[in-house]
């Protein structure tokens, strides 16, 4: 597992690329804790960061590595390409995620699925969407197994108005 002392052995790596514009984190068993110096890390780049792609994948972060990404995509307005799927977050780090997407005009596709955001986490997400009028270029998003019900669902059609450049809303097995 990439714990955080296995983020700061690649401190140095990742420093020495003031220009470095998406990172994935696949597989990796990163801790809540880990997310906390990815935060800090990138933070310590430049803020805003230069981010335009930050995946997590099968990762075991919890809730705290919800709220740890959502403080880094706060500071992330070039991103384009979010995944933060199959990391066990819940409600609580999925809220925070939501509402962070607001600072994140130039995003393009966005995958939650397989966390338990649940109805709190599509509410805050449709309240980010209908936020960013100018957030024209989405074109995909994935919340599909996050036990977000069919009455929380409602939200997102008005939210994604606008959206033109939108094709896909992908929400199976919720």
């Amino acid at each position: 597992a990439l714990g955080p002392r296995g983020v700061n052995v690649c401190e140095p790596l990742l420093s020495s690329s003031e220009t470095l514009e998406g990172i994935a984190f696949r597989n990796d068993g990163l801790s809540a804790e880990a997310c906390y110096e990815i935060k800090r890390l990138f933070l310590k780049l430049s803020s805003p960061t230069r981010l335009k792609k930050l995946h997590f994948w099968n990762n075991m972060s919890g809730d705290g590595g919800g709220i740890a990404t959502a403080e880094l995509l706060s500071q992330s307005p070039f991103m384009e390409d979010f995944q933060l799927s199959t990391t066990r977050c819940g409600e609580e780090g999925g809220n925070a995620i939501c509402a962070s997407l607001k600072n994140c005009p130039m995003l393009q596709k966005i995958d939650l699925s397989d966390n338990t955001f649940n109805v709190s986490g599509a509410i805050e997400l449709s309240k980010s969407l209908r936020s960013l009028p100018r957030m024209v270029v989405l074109e995909t998003l994935d919340i599909s197994l996050n036990d977000v019900s069919v009455d929380s669902l409602k939200y997102l059609p008005d939210a994604l108005a606008g959206k033109n450049q939108f094709k896909k809303l992908i929400v199976k097995g919720n």
